[in-house]
């Protein structure tokens, strides 16, 4: 669910589909991000690391860690 209001327009304003990935308590799940990037090669990941809305998670140091190692093996794709 995207609850940022700017980046559904930005989004459609740039032609990007947006697609929700599963979180657990501590935020983003990095394997959930790891199968989405598999199967729709993302050309963009926004991500809110701070007081994410509506559930006010920060991602911890170790939560960031392991999603941009996703990302960095994602581009190597």
């Amino acid at each position: 669910m995207v609850t940022y209001q700017g980046i559904a327009a930005l989004c459609r304003t740039l032609e990007l589909n947006l697609l929700g990935v599963a979180s657990d308590e501590r935020g983003m799940d990095p394997q959930a991000l790891r199968e989405a990037c598999r199967r729709h090669k993302p050309r963009v990941v926004f991500i809110v690391s701070s007081i994410q809305n509506p559930t006010a998670i920060t991602l911890d140091e170790e939560r960031r860690q392991q999603l941009a190692e996703v990302l960095d093996e994602a581009a190597s794709w």
